[in-house]
């Protein structure tokens, strides 16, 4: 912090980017003239202690770190109660701006200096004791004159999930090391791991692994904990075998195998040396809690603020992904590609002739090869052939009933029972007494009429969309719980398309949109919902949907005996529908936000947020949770044993 407040006069020139938390401003100082950048809370977050707490820590990581490829932090001062982060002002580009120019080329030579650069900036700052554990395209700076500088130091680990999906061309999440993604102990390598996702993007002008860019950002994370990295023969941009070495040395799944630190691997890039790769037989790394690497908390983090490692329902283990349905095509060179070359900075590249480590490297490569086949074949031959062949099969003489129900379908796809809602002018919130302050002001919402699934979507409806899901007799009619918003998303369109409906979502960049005209099922928006649970009433509504009296409509901490109930067991609210009020919570489509932010949004509400919205409280929440005003809210990729959905359809 400065000293002589007299220093800190600046005059606003432009604003630069606004995000939910943070604006950023170009200033000039008053006295000296200098242009700089200057970060503050947003607004409605100056009066937050987390959030404030971590603009210092970001100001005061910065102030520890001075490098020529690390963005100078001049300063933190605080006036009239706002504080400000005052750094150096780059003429450039944000790395993410450059990949998101269609059919952008970095060449080959500048992709290799910037990695470098890159590895340069974590050396010095790991010198300090300081990680990054937030490296992505964004966090990097591409100077005029064609320089890397990396800013962001000293941000939580896991800023990713405030990523707003539509400002990136690549999701922050992609970039995250697994450990630090898993809420396991990072160290120095969990940068090296997201340096070399960089550098791969740089260089081959793709990602690492197959993954769908249709697929939402939880979805295709799920994908890479699942893969190692492609082999140089998949499309890309070809590099040299001894750097395919080193990259896929930085990114081995389990730390212990990758580089040390980054002068190492920056030094046998500028040797370009071939290194040993060694791979772990049990695959890639999982993502489930309680999983430890062998050389864990080997690195002191300071400056960075410690993870939680107790899951919340807002920030927990992303669900499991679904099959990758197609590979990041090739680029090829067109006419009005973009070419980025920077001022002459040549590498010299070594011969690629075979030598005898090249050539025992390519064998190693044919090998993994044909294991990579055969457990494709196996995965055809198992989930595919087989199965179908024994839904199809015929009883023979001699079966027992068991033995023939098991040869058929396990669970029949039906369509979903859906009853009829007339749209009208709904009152949203509540301005009583027992309202809390995210259930006012009150929203008047339009809604058109539409149609609702009675109860909530059972184990044995989630079957018929996910063949793979086991459901027995005992459970088939309790609601299925423990998904993730994105997953919900998923069986809102299988199941649209099995029903011969038109899906409603569509996934775009890192974001998925709904249409709300099209024919198929989604989940109700928030006004839908609060609508149906209070019996399609504006005013004298009961508490909990259907009754006043919780023991009478709804499971709950008081009556659950702490687990969930078979759907529609207690009493219906006054439009025949059931739980509403207890038993499985239930996400809805908005993202959550005041209502007084929301007033011209009532009905599918924000284009962005960080959490989605959950309603009517589960079999685990007292009566005052389960009311039908009252809000929670979640992680699109969190999830729970007590949170489910249900369906809505337009009329």
């Amino acid at each position: 912090m400065n000293g002589n407040s007299g220093e800190n006069a600046y005059t606003i020139i432009e604003t630069l980017h606004k995000s939910r938390q943070f604006c950023v401003y170009k200033a000039r100082n008053y006295f000296s003239g200098r242009i700089v950048t200057i970060k503050t809370n947003e607004q409605r977050f100056r009066s937050d202690a987390d959030q404030v707490s971590q603009l210092r820590d970001e100001a005061e990581t910065g102030l520890r770190l001075r490098h020529p490829n690390i963005r100078e932090t001049i300063g933190l001062f605080e006036d009239g109660g706002t504080v400000y982060m005052v750094s150096e002002y780059l003429e450039g580009d944000p790395l993410n701006d450059i990949l998101r120019i269609p059919r952008v080329d970095i060449s080959y030579s500048q992709a290799i200096k910037w990695t470098q650069q890159l590895l340069d900036a974590l050396e010095h700052a790991h010198k300090h004791l300081i990680l990054h554990l937030n490296l992505n395209p964004t966090n990097i700076i591409i100077t005029s004159d064609y320089d890397l500088k990396v800013l962001g130091f000293g941000k939580s680990p896991h800023a990713w999930k405030n990523a707003d999906p539509e400002q990136h061309a690549f999701h922050p999440v992609l970039f995250t090391s697994p450990e630090v993604f898993s809420e396991k102990n990072p160290d120095e390598r969990s940068d090296i791991w997201s340096a070399a996702v960089i550098s791969w993007l740089l260089l081959r002008g793709r990602l690492p692994w197959e993954l769908d860019r249709r697929d939402s950002p939880s979805i295709q994370k799920e994908q890479i904990l699942a893969q190692y990295p492609l082999s140089p023969d998949q499309p890309g941009r070809h590099i040299p075998p001894w750097l395919f070495s080193i990259l896929n040395k930085a990114l081995q799944p389990n730390p212990a195998r990758r580089f040390a630190s980054a002068a190492e691997m920056r030094e046998a890039i500028a040797n370009q040396e071939e290194v040993a790769l060694e791979i772990d037989g049990a695959g890639p790394a999982s993502s489930k809690p309680g999983a430890t690497f062998p050389g864990d908390n080997q690195f002191s983090p300071l400056g960075v603020p410690a993870i939680n490692s107790e899951p919340s329902l807002s920030d927990t283990q992303p669900g499991i992904g679904r099959q990758s349905r197609g590979v990041d095509p090739e680029p090829v060179k067109r006419p009005g590609d973009v070419t980025v070359e920077g001022p002459a900075h040549k590498i010299p590249i070594k011969s690629e002739a075979a030598s005898a480590e090249i050539k025992k490297l390519q064998k190693t490569f044919r090998v993994l090869g044909i294991i990579s086949a055969c457990i494709f074949v196996y995965i055809i031959l198992k989930y595919y052939v087989i199965r179908d062949g024994a839904i199809f099969s015929r009883a023979r003489d001699g079966d027992s009933p068991a033995q023939v129900a098991d040869a058929k379908q396990k669970v029949a796809n039906e369509p979903l029972e859906m009853i009829s809602v007339l749209g009208e002018t709904a009152v949203i919130g509540n301005n009583g007494p027992d309202a809390k302050s995210d259930e006012y002001p009150l929203l008047q919402v339009k809604l058109s009429s539409f149609m609702i699934s009675p109860r909530e979507i059972t184990r044995e409806q989630w079957a018929m969309a996910n063949p793979g899901y086991k459901v027995s007799g005992n459970d088939k009619d309790l609601p299925v719980t423990g998904i993730t918003f994105d997953e919900v998303v998923a069986f809102c369109n299988e199941k649209s398309r099995l029903d011969n409906l038109e899906p409603c979502y569509e996934y775009l960049g890192n974001g998925v949109s709904c249409d709300f005209n099209a024919s198929g099922y989604r989940l109700p928006t928030e006004a839908e919902w609060e609508y149906v649970a209070k019996a399609r009433r504006t005013d004298a509504f009961t508490p909990y949907s259907g009754s006043s009296v919780a023991n009478v409509v709804a499971w709950y901490s008081e009556n659950s005996g702490g687990s969930l109930h078979p759907v529609g067991q207690k009493q219906p609210n006054q439009i025949g529908i059931y739980d509403l009020s207890g038993n499985a919570a239930e996400w809805v489509w908005n993202w959550y936000s005041s209502y007084a932010s929301v007033t011209d949004l009532a009905f599918a509400g924000p284009e962005q947020g960080t959490d989605k919205v959950i309603r009517g409280g589960s079999f685990k929440d007292p009566a005052e949770n389960i009311r039908v005003t009252s809000r929670a809210h979640g992680k699109p990729y969190a999830k729970a044993d007590h949170i489910g959905f249900r369906v809505v359809r337009k009329k």
